[in-house]
């Protein structure tokens, strides 16, 4: 989230400095490598410069990226790396556009008005992830929950921001 690229508000770029020091420290790691990020790399919601940062990823032989500032579940395989979004522990960020529903007691609504834009979980989740390296697997076990009122496409969350597995 540092300063740089062309969009206002909150920061989603990867400057010079920070690239040369991950292309650095991927060069010189040993075995399989797997990154850690929070936006995501691989959706125009996450890091601005996602493609420059991807192609450092494929040029070290990345296996995966994991990140999960969307609060989705989803894979999706670009060049040769599994990009691995990871749901939030408790909510789905829905935005302006589909927060016209309040799920809780107005009293809970009044105190934290921000609820109003978000999808909550009945029961909070977890992931549990897993990389076996010497059978070149990635196992994600966690928990499922329900909403609280209607999921989000129901509320008019963007269908992009739901998108499909690719495994």
């Amino acid at each position: 989230n540092e300063p740089g690229g062309q969009v206002k508000g909150y920061k989603r770029f990867i400057g010079p400095k920070q690239l040369a020091w991950l292309e650095a420290g991927l060069g010189s790691a040993p075995g399989p490598k797997v990154v850690l990020v929070h936006q995501p790399l691989d959706d125009p919601q996450g890091v601005e410069n996602g493609a420059a940062v991807r192609a450092v990823l494929e040029r070290h032989g990345v296996l995966a990226c994991l990140s999960g500032h969307l609060h989705q579940d989803y894979l999706r395989l670009l060049g040769g790396v599994a990009h691995l979004q990871l749901n939030s522990a408790s909510y789905h960020w829905l935005g302006e556009s589909a927060a016209a529903r309040e799920t809780l007691a107005p009293e809970v609504h009044r105190a934290h008005p921000s609820l109003r834009n978000v999808a909550l979980y009945r029961d909070p989740l977890w992931a549990v992830v897993t990389l076996d390296f010497a059978r070149a697997e990635l196992r994600v076990e966690g928990r499922a929950s329900t909403w609280i009122g209607p999921e989000p496409w129901a509320r008019g969350a963007p269908a992009a921001n739901h998108p499909p597995a690719v495994v």
